[in-house]
C-alpha cells in the first residue's frame, strides 16, 4: 500500500483501517507506528512522525510533518486487538521537495 507524495514542508494525517483484519467482537486497544527508510537517506527517520499515533474504532491515524525530500519511508501501523492480536499494515510514503 502507499500513501500519496507528501511535500517536506507539510503536515499531513495518515490512517490505515484494520477492519477487514478484525474478528467478529475484535477491536483495537492500542497501536504504534514506526518509520524507517524504505529507499534514500535519513539518519532519523522517526523524525517524519509528529506525536503519537491515535485509534478512532477500526482506523490508526499518524500525523507526518517534515522528512527528507527523496526519500521513501516504510511506515509500519501495529495494532493491538483485545483478543490480544497484533495485527501489522506497512505503507510506503514518499516524501518530495
Amino acid at each position: 500500500m502507499e500513501f500519496s507524495e507528501k511535500k517536506v514542508a507539510e503536515r499531513v494525517r495518515v490512517g490505515v483501517d484494520f477492519v477487514r483484519l478484525l474478528g467478529a467482537g475484535e477491536s483495537i486497544v492500542s497501536a504504534v507506528v514506526v518509520a524507517s527508510v524504505l529507499r534514500g537517506v535519513d539518519a532519523a527517520p522517526a523524525g517524519l512522525l509528529n506525536g503519537a499515533c491515535s485509534v478512532a474504532g477500526s482506523n490508526v491515524w499518524q500525523e507526518l510533518k517534515d522528512g527528507v525530500a527523496g526519500v521513501y519511508y516504510t511506515l509500519e501501523f501495529a495494532a493491538t486487538t483485545n483478543l490480544g492480536h497484533v495485527l501489522i499494515e506497512r505503507v510506503t510514503q514518499e516524501v518530495i521537495a
